[in-house]
């Protein structure tokens, strides 16, 4: 966001003084970057702290990642490297619809990235840079000592496929998997079961 509006927003809040203003300012102009992180880096303020404020200024929603179950098959949606170098995590699914937790929300590379990868639209939400790394390093963690699921032996796996082929349900299966991906719709199943039995 507008560091301008971000440090005036720091220093009515007495979050800072002119002097850590100045010098932060001084600072971000030889190394660029992002400016809330800077002032975090500086020991200005604390993490939470600009977060809340920043989302203050943005109007954007700011969550709690400690009070979230984040679930595994959406975050492996997303290859670890690129929530990583983006400080980022996906919280949750609705549709086809992510919401993202992150802490800018004006990475707008990430934003693209991310519905690339996901083929989705997104939901940006705000979180502090503490508690996403913490959250990461949680879910990775956690994916790190969880066993191996054991392996079905190839013999019983080609048994259970064949007995799966030769069910009585596959039929009904397939057919009630085509009309939910609106291939087809039941009315057109209906006119191809009688068309095959001679109805008019």
């Amino acid at each position: 966001m507008d560091k301008i509006k971000l440090g005036q927003a720091l220093l009515k809040t007495n979050k800072i003084t002119q002097e850590n203003l100045k010098y932060a300012m001084t600072m971000h102009e030889k190394i660029g970057g992002d400016f809330a992180a800077l002032l975090v880096k500086l020991g200005y303020v604390t993490d939470d702290e600009i977060t809340y404020i920043v989302g203050k200024l943005e109007g954007i929603e700011t969550v709690d990642l400690t009070n979230i179950v984040i679930p595994k098959k959406l975050v492996q949606s997303i290859p670890r490297d690129v929530i990583e170098k983006h400080n980022l995590i996906p919280i949750s699914r609705k549709g086809d619809q992510i919401t993202l937790a992150m802490a800018n929300i004006n990475d707008y590379e990430a934003i693209e990235e991310i519905q690339f990868l996901t083929g989705c639209k997104l939901e940006p939400v705000l979180a502090s840079r503490e508690a996403i790394r913490k959250a990461v390093i949680q879910f990775y963690s956690g994916e790190e000592n969880q066993p191996e699921e054991p392996k079905i032996p190839a013999t019983a796996e080609k048994e259970n496929k064949k007995a799966m082929l030769e069910s009585p349900f596959l039929a009904k299966a397939l057919a009630e998997i085509l009309i939910e991906k609106k291939i087809f719709t039941y009315e057109d199943l209906v006119l191809k079961i009688k068309a095959l039995h001679g109805e008019s």
